[in-house]
């Protein structure tokens, strides 16, 4: 059982005692395990998964395990509805929807409910569920959305009639590239997420629909309201018979401050960043507006962000990117087993616009290990690289360089290490999240803390870290 799993607190691996106390970073064990696979956070705490289940935690000064259940091993997704002393894992499944209720370590859960009906999803799951955010309770009643073959069901509370939002699925085939991703036909599951976009009473999804995002209101009382498009989403032209094609989901978030949803949409292979503001956007129900800025990293996008690196209160775009490889460059770089990126940031102006020249940049290495299975190939990166935020206006980040996994600190137009984490640079494994590590102050002591999970190769042991920075 998991619970079994949760040991070795007050362990600490590495301090930096050479430096002031203020410039140490502590990294503590809060878990082991064998089958060790994400870890989430949620309002109600949070949520790690392994072995089959999924445990409620409380990462403070003593970790406690709240809660606990157990997934089906035919679920492909799981999301977490409810909440109080009885939260339920909602599973997808080839066969429909499967509930069950978490309950306190020790005890049965209270109870367990499925509902039938078409999904995507068919066969058996290739690998461990995964977290998505599939359930929202609003104004008294309870929405869930599922991908379908031919789009998104919507349904309200346990209605037996559901909402049908048309959108495209489509099988792509993957060529692959030289340090891998899926290299099998796969669908393509509609992006959709719950969001602000009026300011109105009601709940409201913004979904992706081939070359558009649209927006589908759900009024007050479970009432379903206007569709309306909300952004075009312009596709890059390649002429290359091999594209870069790693696959990231946008980013939503208010980050102007106005009170309305924004989001940011990458074209990894094209190389280009794509932000929305949310007002004024979508007020048509035929019509889409173009993105408000488009940026080219000259390369290839590999991750985005938002983070105040410069201390004005305001949220920056980060954007990692990495350059255009030809054949005799992947090999060297896979011999080398280092991924060279750079980091950009761009500050966020005033009038939320983000500026067109970067604020600062960061040459930096991705140390990865590569997949390899009958029809799989992908990277798996075997350091963290996190946008700290930032001290006295100097921007901080946790990433490897030289060889060496640090927490830098901005020196003008430099970057100097402040303290080394050497434990954080695997040299047989990976980290599952080494970008959206949760963090924050777990233990109340007012330092930040983010958690990793290191999941190592076969025959050692899979941790979570908690790794408090100053």
């Amino acid at each position: 059982m998991l619970r079994n799993l949760i040991s070795g607190l007050g362990l600490l691996l590495a301090s930096a005692g050479a430096v002031a106390a203020q410039q140490e970073v502590a990294v503590e064990v809060l878990a082991l395990g064998d089958g060790l696979e994400a870890i989430v956070a949620d309002p109600a705490g949070l949520l790690l998964q392994g072995d089959g289940q999924i445990s409620l935690i409380a990462p403070g000064p003593e970790v406690r395990v709240l809660a606990e259940a157990r997934l089906s091993p035919e679920a492909f997704t799981w999301t977490l509805s409810g909440g109080g002393a009885a939260p339920v894992i909602e599973m997808e499944t080839a066969d429909g929807e499967l509930a069950v209720a978490m309950a306190a370590p020790g005890t049965r859960p209270a109870s367990a409910r499925a509902r039938s009906g078409p999904s995507l999803f068919r066969g058996r799951p290739s690998a461990a569920a995964q977290h998505e955010v599939r359930i929202r309770d609003h104004a008294g009643h309870r929405y869930r959305v599922s991908p379908v073959l031919d789009g998104l069901r919507v349904r309200i509370d346990d209605a037996d009639e559901s909402l049908h939002l048309p959108a495209a699925c489509a099988s792509e085939q993957s060529l692959g590239w030289g340090l891998g991703y899926e290299m099998s036909a796969r669908l393509v599951v509609p992006w959709f997420a719950f969001a602000e976009t009026d300011g109105r009473d009601g709940l409201e999804i913004l979904y992706r629909d081939g070359p558009l995002f649209r927006v589908q209101a759900l009024g007050a009382g479970g009432a379903v309201g206007a569709n309306r498009a909300w952004g075009r989403a312009p596709a890059a032209e390649s002429t290359e018979v091999v594209r870069f094609d790693q696959r990231v989901p946008p980013l939503l978030r208010d980050f102007d401050g106005d009170g309305l949803d924004d989001l940011v949409h990458l074209d990894p292979g094209g190389g280009y960043v794509f932000v929305y503001r949310g007002r004024g956007r979508g007020l048509a129900e035929t019509e889409a507006r173009e993105p408000d800025q488009i940026f080219n990293v000259g390369g290839h996008a590999l991750w985005r962000s938002l983070a105040d690196v410069d201390g004005d209160g305001r949220l920056d775009l980060i954007v990692l990117s990495m350059s255009k490889m030809n054949v005799v460059a992947q090999v060297n770089v896979m011999r080398a087993g280092s991924l060279p990126v750079r980091l950009f940031c761009r500050r966020q102006k005033e009038n939320g616009d983000f500026e067109a020249s970067t604020l600062w940049n960061a040459s930096l290495e991705l140390p990865f290990e590569l997949a390899i299975t009958r029809n799989l190939r992908r990277v798996r990166f075997r350091s963290p690289l996190l946008v700290i935020g930032q001290v006295e206006g100097r921007a901080r980040l946790l990433a490897t360089r030289r060889g060496r996994c640090a927490l830098l600190e901005q020196d003008g137009n430099d970057w100097r290490e402040i303290v080394p984490v050497p434990e954080l640079l695997l040299e047989d494994g990976h980290w599952s999240d080494p970008f959206d590590a949760p963090r924050g102050d777990f233990d109340g002591d007012g330092r930040t803390e983010v958690l990793l999970l290191g999941r190592e190769v076969e025959g050692t042991r899979d941790r979570l870290l908690r790794v408090e920075l100053p």
